[in-house]
């Protein structure tokens, strides 16, 4: 699980290899591959996740924070 439904957005992230799944209300509503970015919504708006991600297959992610983000 990379973050959950209602949780914080304290991050965005990027797919450098592998998938993940966006689900919302226990449905899966979009697969992110290679080089996609998701989270950034909720995490721009400083507002709670509307989806969960779960790492479909085995992946390497980048966390990307505000500190990140502004240097």
């Amino acid at each position: 699980m990379v973050f959950k439904e209602g949780g914080p957005a304290d991050k965005m992230y990027a797919v450098i290899s592998g998938e993940v799944e966006i689900i919302a209300r226990g449905k899966v509503i979009d697969t992110e591959g290679e080089s996609s970015i998701f989270g950034q919504m909720a995490w721009a708006e400083d507002l709670p996740r509307t989806a969960s991600a779960i790492v479909k297959s085995e992946a390497k992610l980048i966390a990307i924070d505000r500190n990140r983000f502004s240097s």
